[in-house]
């Protein structure tokens, strides 16, 4: 039996009356609606005939912020303020632009978000990690280095990033007290300072959840306010918890543990699963990364007869695309897209950069950063495709160009709204404005909208939490990708987050853990694919989690190899009379050619190529140019240059 469809039982079996009392808590939103669901198939197996009030259903956070007194800051406007009390903390001399704050305020926002999700001293915090510095106990790597500079944006004449890094310290606790005492005036803050202060006070809303009980489902890792909450409502005596573990888990005692540290703390209020023995998965190689999108449709006509949920799981999200135009004709209008499309790789976000761009230099006389910005509304307004409402049959490339229209003149409009009002007073030139819409555009991703309980998802790894599919395909099971290389986006030292309890890249990878192996353990039918294509001098190989598996007694593992025909009646050979401009085909080329000819006739016949990223730090091929290029210099202008070797002896 499913997890939700056994919670469900569970809760039935007090009575369908009593579900007015209860409610449900998920760590995500997807939840309540397979939930209802569940609550609707049992109706229907009792042939129930007079209605039922269902019980209340929330995600977490939902819950909180209809209990704080707070509401959540705009991102935007959060940084504008904190920038203006950097600006009062810091001497002159050492104060950065806006466009340079932008981003290293946003981390330290995320930063002070952390701490109080874990319910930390940020002082102790701050000044342990200064002191780290002073001692030369913080030794900063390459990685650490790299991610500072393209956060810092720094251009100083002499300072080191380490020097740089304990003057923002240096500052850091008197700029917490000031923008933590301007947020207790208005009653605003982050997540993490909403969570803090409904623990705090809990007198506050102990009254409106008196009477009701709350249940906690499917949660995994508990940050520690997480955990402090439930403990309150527990200690109340009105709060159920139903973990998502069952035998057949074995309980790992490293991917498994934050579920036994859950039910030993909370207890386990359903009943235990009976092992399922030994899981059958079938893992595939392939040659490329076309070819797991192009075998979607081949696993989707043989598995959707059978009715049952099916699923695609996503891990790398590039290759959404790839596997919208795969889907077959007799399933494209029966699948319901859950993982978000970046706004960045829209053709609307490269408008939007380019048009900033060259207004760089053409402001018209009197016309203000807000007047720009109309413009620009003006002009995305205008290519807004038109989508006639009762229109069933859709090409998903329109609605995707009009979605990235619509969310991309909501952040435009924002920051008009942000300038007409005063709050960017900081602004001297446009290129800050373009930095700063640019930014907000990058971290926006698209939804796709559809009927969320059809047969066929199209989902990421964590979009699939408390969900129970019979037939699964995971694409992209490399290594790398599942589970993702380690990132530790954090001023934050590893070791100092490590040693108070905040969340690290070691909790991330087990958590990723936890929802691969639940979710294979739970499918009838299991398909993995991955990819062994050579990609940047590098094959790819699959990942730890399939090798885990094959060295596991607890899973049968049938290894397939899908090969690619030699010859195809698609593929045409590129002549001389085509718009093919190079004199020779490069490294490069040829292997954009194997990895995807696509992308290589879009790249290298047509000329369309993506823009390039703006970054202070020369990349590898770059930096190999300009050392090859300086000894080549040397050598040539050297007084005595070496003779050639004399091989006649």
């Amino acid at each position: 039996m499913r997890f939700l469809d056994t919670v469900i039982e569970r809760l039935v079996q007090q009575g369908w009356e009593q579900l007015k009392n209860y409610t449900l808590v998920f760590p995500m939103q997807r939840g309540a609606l397979f939930a209802k669901r569940a609550f609707m198939d049992k109706m229907r197996q009792e042939k129930m005939q007079q209605p039922v009030v269902l019980p209340r259903m929330v995600t977490i956070d939902e819950l909180v912020m209809s209990w704080c007194d707070w509401r959540v800051e705009d991102e935007i406007r959060a940084i504008v303020r904190l920038y203006a009390l950097y600006k009062q903390v810091t001497p002159d001399e050492k104060k950065l632009s806006l466009d340079t704050f932008y981003c290293w305020g946003q981390q330290i926002l995320n930063d002070f978000n952390a701490i109080d999700m874990a319910c930390l001293d940020v002082h102790k915090v701050i000044t342990h990690t200064s002191q780290a510095i002073q001692m030369d106990e913080l030794n900063l790597d390459e990685e650490t280095k790299n991610f500072l500079q393209s956060l810092l944006d720094i251009q100083g004449e002499d300072d080191s990033i380490r020097r740089y890094f304990h003057r923002v310290w240096e500052v850091l606790p008197e700029l917490y007290d000031r923008y933590k005492t301007q947020q207790q005036q208005e009653h605003i803050g982050s997540k993490g300072a909403c969570y803090r202060w409904v623990i705090d006070h809990p007198e506050e809303w102990q009254q409106e959840a008196a009477g009701r009980t709350f249940v906690f489902v499917g949660f995994n890792y508990l940050l520690p306010a997480e955990r402090q909450l439930m403990a309150l409502l527990k200690d109340t005596n009105n709060a159920l918890f139903f973990w998502d573990n069952d035998a057949s888990f074995a309980l790992d005692p490293h991917v498994y543990q934050y579920i036994s540290a859950n039910i030993a703390q909370f207890g386990q209020d359903l009943p235990s699963y009976p092992s399922e023995g030994q899981k059958i998965v079938t893992a595939i190689a392939t040659t490329s990364a076309s070819a797991q999108a192009q075998y979607v449709t081949q696993w989707l006509q043989e598995n959707q007869k059978t009715g049952d949920r099916t699923a695609v799981v996503i891990a790398d999200e590039t290759m959404l695309e790839s596997v919208l135009y795969a889907l077959p004709e007799e399933v494209s209008g029966k699948v319901n897209i859950t993982k978000g499309y970046p706004l960045r790789n829209t053709q609307v976000y490269a408008q939007v950069v380019a048009y900033l761009k060259d207004k760089q230099n053409d402001c018209r006389p009197g016309e203000t950063y807000a007047d720009v910005l109309r413009r620009l509304e003006q002009v995305l307004a205008a290519q807004m495709p038109v989508l006639e409402p009762n229109v069933k049959e859709r090409v998903w490339q329109q609605v995707l160009l009009a979605e990235a229209c619509c969310q991309t003149l909501l952040v435009i409009r924002r920051f008009i709204t942000l300038l007409d009002e005063g709050v960017l007073t900081d602004i001297y030139e446009l290129r800050t404005l373009r930095n700063l819409v640019r930014r907000s555009l990058e971290i926006v991703t698209l939804p796709f909208h559809g009927e969320p309980i059809e047969e066929i998802q199209i989902i990421g790894v964590l979009e699939t939490r408390l969900l129970d599919f019979d037939n699964l395909l995971i694409l992209n099971v490399e290594e790398g990708v599942v589970p993702g290389a380690p990132k530790d986006n954090s001023y934050i030292p590893f070791d100092i987050r490590k040693g108070y309890g905040m969340q690290t890249h070691e909790d991330e990878s087990k958590i990723y853990a936890y929802n691969f192996f639940r979710l294979v353990r739970r499918a009838k039918n299991v398909t993995l694919l991955f990819s062994e294509a050579a990609v940047d001098m590098q094959k790819k190989s699959m990942s730890r989690f399939i090798m885990q598996m094959l060295l596991s007694p607890d899973f049968h593992v049938i290894k397939k190899r899908i090969v690619e025909a030699a010859q195809t009646d698609a593929i045409q050979v590129i002549q001389p009379t085509m718009q093919w401009t190079g004199d020779y085909l490069s490294p490069s080329a040829i292997s954009c050619y194997i990895e995807c000819p696509r992308q290589f006739y879009i790249k290298y016949v047509l000329g369309i190529r993506q823009p390039d990223e703006e970054s202070l730090l020369l990349q590898p091929n770059e930096l190999g140019t300009l050392v090859h290029g300086t000894i080549q210099r040397l050598y040539e202008h050297s007084p005595h240059p070496l003779s050639e070797p004399d091989y006649a002896d």
